[in-house]
């Protein structure tokens, strides 16, 4: 599964704009009054204009041979690190990668991961555009189980990782591209960020095609 446009939005246009086009260089695609839309490798990502507070945690891939190359940027472009009891990067065992977290200007929880099972080693110097792809994007439910099942009918996502559980999480989709379904109401780690329900649009790839919206909740995937 591949994310191709994720759509979110927040207070601070102007601010995230700034952030993203010139702490972290991605090249602005679309500029208009009430959004933007950057590039980022294979992905787009796009910020609308919304008053009401948003805070979202979405992931990109990077080079999975470059860990410490990106931990070196991030401090280059003076971004707080966000560890795990001390641990940075973070080890994921499970899911065979490393990632670094740190926060936007505008409060979402950003994570660039190396996923060691993707095949996208890169001996070019780490800048921006080793952000490969937007690999995660968080959807907090009031139940999880629910929600992937319209998920998977609609659109035949898989389930990714043995570790999901269907009460307190499950990663949808495959290494290149994730649904983190959590709880609401539930920290985003490794941070004290308490995950919300904020409208968010994700066009996907290599899945089925349709449109998975479940009543009450501002989520829209579209798939095809």
């Amino acid at each position: 599964m591949q994310i191709i446009h994720l759509i979110l939005q927040t207070p601070a246009l102007e601010t995230a704009k700034l952030f993203y086009t010139q702490q972290l260089g991605l090249v602005l695609q679309e500029d208009q009054p009430t959004f933007f839309t950057v590039q980022a490798g294979a992905s787009r990502l796009t910020f609308q204009h919304n008053p009401t507070p948003c805070c979202y945690h979405f992931a990109f891939n990077i080079p999975e041979n470059q860990i410490a190359a990106a931990q070196a940027w991030l401090e280059a472009q003076n971004l707080t690190i966000l560890g795990y009891q001390g641990q940075i990067p973070t080890d994921f065992p499970n899911w065979n990668a490393h990632a670094l977290y740190f926060l936007d200007t505008v409060g979402n929880v950003v994570e660039l991961i190396a996923r060691h099972d993707l095949v996208n080693a890169s001996e070019k110097p780490f800048g921006s555009r080793s952000l490969l792809e937007i690999s995660e994007i968080g959807l907090p439910v009031s139940e999880v189980a629910p929600f992937y099942e319209a998920l998977q009918a609609t659109l035949q996502v898989p389930v990714y990782s043995h570790i999901s559980n269907m009460e307190t999480f499950c990663a949808a989709g495959e290494a290149q591209g994730l649904f983190i379904l959590v709880p609401l109401r539930r920290k985003w780690f490794p941070t004290e960020v308490v995950n919300g329900i904020f409208p968010t649009e994700v066009h996907i790839g290599g899945v089925g095609q349709g449109i998975c919206h479940i009543e009450g909740l501002p989520y829209r995937i579209v798939g095809g």
